[in-house]
């Protein structure tokens, strides 16, 4: 009522009920709340539901065609009540500084101000995000949140700061008055604030809402005269709007004034102060796309670049420093032993378009250096049909086997690979849509260390080099219900070249996320004369670490032919879960995997059967056969790790296997440990928001 205009009935009522969406649910003159944390979130709960009488209650606004009139400005309010009420101990504050970890990773003022920017930024800063005033069906399920709630709450923030509380509420209070038992539309509120204020506000109303224009000003240089400081100042964003600089002593706020927005570059005037800094925004109000060109230092040489911060684990960006986030790692392989060692990185949240990881290890059994560490650019471009393009470069380097006549891992048996790579995301046709669709374009450069076994030979082992190219197009339709996949791969180099596809179909259950899953998998050589040392051939089984020739994925004994590290396999090519020595074939293969969970308590049980057909180029050895395999799997996690145990299989299968003594149930499960998939780095770029 103070902010707005009084609330015209005598009572509003909370009630403790089951049916809430959230933490509450808003009715006209009552509040449903649903379970609750403590009694500070309680409050927060009641203050937004109860807002809602005013909006949209009294102003009677449309919350599916305008939910940000509704939504948007009721969570503006909520903001301002808590900031107001609790200006030291807000929500977010007080939940997040209660662990250790928050604190160690930068947590405790991270406010509500601060969620509504970086909840924004998360997309905005990949060209994800939407306008603010577009019907509620057509946004996605996390812009909704980001959209509607937090980045309009933050853009009324900003509005008031510019125009002043006075002013602000007197226009809040006017649209009240005008509004209230009506329907308002956005113009609607435009008129009554252009016509209160007496300014122009189409920056806001038509560009900050109606538009995913992008904010963005930089402070390019600064120079001191008798009446004050000459700070030049470029609009790299896309809007017109007013900004505010602040002159800064000791983290302290002197003094802000505000100027209208231009295009181009300009040189304003601030007036003297004893200052350390000067910012743009320095109450962090604008939702600016980059805060880290905003200030600069009065004195010293590098006046805009900001200390260096290590941070342990993770963290949100902070544009007041060069942040370096570490965290000790600790690898593992049957050659390098233990490898302990810290993972370097420069992005957690939100993402940056230069991003780096680094991980130096040390291999205790080796007594050497190892690791692996990437660097990629990405571009999201405003217009055509991509929606990224990342160019990025890979690399690492471990032990790959022993050095058998020995049977001590004394030598360095190691191998190199690195890989540029250039891939394009398209843009989607819809924003709603659920279909990925991805260009891939990679150049693998492996060397590794080949044992010489020869006595007379003054060096004990040789190196061997081969390139490979590949160039891969997907598509993934990630629908909630019977989703699916497709990929087309060619690839080339070293002797040979081929092109297969995979189609991946999931038919869903009734609970989420269970489904019976069917692949198909086909793959031609155009031509096969292969370098010594490298074997591309397509394989019937899935994948060991001997047949990894790409070096894409982690082993714990790559190389191993027993033991339980041997039994590691990725599902690539044939799929088959029974590894032997038929279907390596040098011509054609075709598969087809099925993956059936059972239903229940026993659902991580799956049943599996595989059939498939091969062909190889010389006629000398097996003609074109029929292969089968099946059994059960225990998935324990899901493609991350699974046990499969075979129970039967086709006959050519069987002669391989008992040819070599492994025709048992025993000797032939299998395991899937994909490790990749567990990266949490990785984990955050596949997100889907």
């Amino acid at each position: 009522s103070l902010w707005n205009g009084d609330y015209p009935y005598h009572q509003c009522t909370a009630v403790d009920g089951a049916l809430s969406a959230g933490g509450g649910m808003e009715y006209p003159n009552v509040t449903v709340i649903g379970p609750v944390s403590d009694d500070l979130d309680l409050e927060d709960v009641i203050v937004h539901e109860v807002g809602h009488n005013w909006f949209y209650g009294i102003l009677g606004s449309n919350e599916r065609k305008h939910a940000w009139m509704d939504e948007g400005i009721n969570s503006f309010y909520e903001f301002r009540y808590l900031d107001t009420i609790h200006p030291l101990k807000t929500k977010d504050e007080i939940e997040k500084a209660s662990t250790w970890i928050s604190n160690s990773i930068g947590l405790p003022s991270f406010d509500s101000r601060s969620l509504a920017y970086i909840s924004y930024l998360i997309n905005a800063r990949r060209n994800l995000s939407q306008p603010i005033d577009l019907p509620a069906d057509e946004y996605t399920p996390y812009n909704y949140d980001a959209i509607i709630y937090m980045k309009t709450a933050m853009v009324f923030k900003y509005l008031k700061a510019y125009l002043g509380d006075e002013t602000f509420d007197r226009c809040m209070k006017t649209y009240y008055e005008t509004w209230k038992f009506k329907h308002p539309m956005p113009d609607d509120i435009k008129e009554v604030f252009d016509r209160t204020s007496g300014k122009n506000l189409d920056w806001f109303f038509n560009d900050l809402l109606k538009t995913d224009k992008k904010i963005g000003y930089k402070i390019c240089k600064e120079k001191k005269n008798n009446i004050g400081f000459l700070i030049t100042v470029k609009n790299n964003g896309e809007i017109t709007c007013p900004f505010s600089i602040a002159g800064i002593k000791k983290d302290s706020i002197i003094r802000t004034q505000w100027y209208e927005g231009f295009a181009g570059s300009q040189t304003v005037k601030l007036p003297y102060g004893d200052y350390d800094k000067i910012k743009i925004d320095a109450e962090e109000v604008i939702p600016e796309i980059n805060r880290r060109n905003n200030t600069i230092r009065t004195h010293g040489i590098f006046k805009k670049i900001e200390p260096i911060q290590l941070k342990f684990l993770a963290g949100v960006e902070n544009p007041d420093r060069t942040q370096l986030y570490w965290t000790p790692v600790l690898g593992f392989n049957a050659y390098n032993g233990f490898m302990p060692g810290l993972a370097l990185y420069n992005t957690f949240i939100p993402e940056k378009n230069f991003d780096f990881t680094l991980v130096p290890m040390y291999s205790i059994a080796m007594k050497s250096l190892t690791g692996t560490g990437n660097i990629n650019y990405t571009w999201h471009p405003d217009k055509g049909i991509f929606q990224d393009i990342n160019l990025g470069i890979a690399a690492k380097s471990y032990a790959y086997m022993k050095d058998v006549e020995n049977d001590e891992a004394t030598n360095d048996i190691n191998y190199k690979k690195i890989q540029p790579e250039l891939s394009f995301l398209f843009k989607k046709g819809n924003a709603r849509s659920p279909m990925d669709r991805m260009i891939t374009l990679r150049n693998i450069n492996i060397e590794k260390d080949i044992p010489n076994y020869d006595t007379s030979a003054s060096a004990k082992k040789e190196i061997f080099t081969y390139n490979i190219f590949q160039l891969s197009y997907s598509m993934n339709n990630h629908q909630t219900f019977d989703p699916y996949s497709y990929k087309i791969n060619m690839e080339g180099g070293s002797g040979f070249s081929k092109v297969s596809g995979e189609f991946n179909y999931s038919i869903s259950y009734n609970k989420k996320g269970t489904s019976a899953d069917i692949r198909f998998f086909a793959g031609k050589f155009i031509h096969y004369n292969p370098s010594n040392n490298l074997d591309p051939r397509f394989s019937l089984s899935g994948i060991t670490g001997s047949k990894d020739y790409l070096f894409d994925n982690t082993y714990l004994g790559r190389s191993e032919s027993s033991g339980i590290l041997s039994d590691q396999i990725y599902m690539r090519d044939g799929d088959f879960k029974v590894v032997s020595f038929a279907g390596q074939s040098d011509n054609w293969l075709a598969t087809i995997n099925t993956d059936i969970p059972l239903f229940g308590a026993i659902s991580f049980i799956h049943l599996f059967f595989d059939i498939g057909t091969y062909h190889y180029s010389n006629p000398q050895f097996n003609p074109t056969n029929l292969s089968y395999d099946g059994g059960f799997s225990v998935n324990i996690m899901k493609k991350v790790f699974v046990i499969y145990f075979p129970l039967f299989y086709s006959n050519d299968i069987k002669t391989t296997l008992a040819a070599n003594a492994k025709d048992n149930i025993k000797d032939n499960i299998r395991f899937v440990l994909n490790i990749d998939l567990m990266n949490p780095l990785n984990l955050i770029k596949d997100i889907s928001y």
